[in-house]
């Protein structure tokens, strides 16, 4: 296993999911969708995950055995077995079940005593073998999953660091004339150098109009002196993401830019100073969506002020406007207040940070504008 704090992190999960199948005197909790097991695993990988008796058992393809059994070879009780539905020898030490996801379910919940199951994310033929087999743990598990750990807090901050880093070391040698494909690459090049285990999700650079798409992709256009230019950027560190938002600012951008700049960093601070524990995420939307709508640029907010963070970039709780969810401390979530005026230009600042007892904590740390 990579690191302490990977195994702190799945010895913490093992013993926070143990005691929800205790409190509801259960038999044990099956996890089938690959979007749970990376969050309990910490890796990306197609598993069925079995809890009982404070131990797990975890059922991969043959091909995936040794790359997970390596990764949790530190905690003791995690047992990971290979399953293969082919006809194939595999090597003589790896304990094999011949079947499929189907055999290894129903063999499972087929104990004595009642199972909880995860229902999210799953597809329709894993929902059809589930259904009517156990109890829906899904809000609950969904609930520990927003809830951080500090030795989670640390890995998310780690990998926010390693952001920070790339952001700052690039971004000082940004120049005219650079296409957005070719500062995305050194971006993604620095991340990597600077210990990212991949990239949470594809780097934005978005240059002029192109930064009017909230999910644009990197293309040939070249940054000019006129342009504001939106870099979206997070790193992986121990399966764990980070989630950020810079603007680069020409020499020569227009004063409209600019005002739609100062109103966006002024919707991103006043939305940080609603956050505490037990204030309702639909709150700290309305704070940010306020403050644009008195600039004159509510209707060009389009989308939720920003989302929960962890082992994948988009997680419980939502911040939106009909977000039912309630912040807690220890959850880690992202501000992400936007401007965006179709073929002109686009604005967006993004910090992520936890909810403290006191406030909120920013994690990432580079200038929030840099001028070029």
């Amino acid at each position: 296993m990579e690191s302490g704090i990977a195994v702190r992190i799945l010895e913490e999960k093992l013993s926070r999911v143990s005691a929800l199948v205790e409190e509801l005197s259960l038999k044990g909790l099956l996890i089938a969708s690959e979007s749970m097991n990376r969050w309990f695993l910490g890796k990306g990988v197609s598993a069925i995950t079995v809890i009982s008796d404070r131990k797990a058992r975890v059922y991969v393809p043959v091909l995936e055995y040794t790359r997970i059994r390596d990764h949790v070879s530190r905690v003791k009780d995690i047992e990971v077995i290979a399953y293969q539905r082919y006809p194939v020898e595999p090597p003589e030490d790896m304990p094999l079940i011949r079947g499929g996801v189907e055999e290894i379910i129903k063999k499972e919940l087929g104990a004595k005593g009642a199972f909880g199951c995860d229902y999210s994310y799953l597809g329709k033929r894993l929902l059809e073998i589930l259904s009517g087999r156990c109890v829906d743990l899904s809000e609950d598990l969904s609930r520990i999953r927003a809830l951080k750990t500090k030795s989670e807090i640390e890995a998310i901050s780690r990998s926010a660091e390693i952001a920070s880093k790339a952001f700052t070391e690039v971004t000082g040698s940004v120049r005219e004339g650079m296409s957005e494909r070719e500062l995305a690459g050194m971006l993604d090049r620095a991340l990597r150098i600077h210990g990212s285990d991949g990239y949470a999700f594809p780097t934005i650079v978005a240059s002029g109009p192109n930064a009017s798409y909230p999910h644009a992709e990197p293309g040939d256009r070249r940054i000019s002196s006129s342009d504001v230019v939106v870099i979206d950027m997070g790193a992986v560190y121990t399966g764990y993401v980070s989630d950020m938002t810079r603007m680069l600012v020409g020499s020569s951008v227009g004063s409209e830019e600019l005002r739609a700049l100062e109103a966006v960093e002024e919707a991103l601070n006043t939305a940080i100073e609603k956050v505490s524990p037990g204030v309702k995420a639909s709150e700290v939307d309305e704070a940010a969506r306020k403050v644009l709508e008195k600039k004159g640029y509510g209707r060009y907010f389009i989308h939720a002020l920003g989302h929960g963070v962890g082992v994948e970039v988009h997680e419980p709780p939502l911040l939106s406007r009909s977000s039912n969810d309630e912040l807690r401390e220890g959850y880690v979530v992202t501000i992400e207040p936007g401007v965006y005026i179709p073929g002109r230009f686009g604005i967006r600042l993004e910090e992520l940070l936890v909810v403290t007892s006191k406030g909120a904590e920013i994690l990432t740390k580079p200038s929030r504008i840099t001028r070029y």
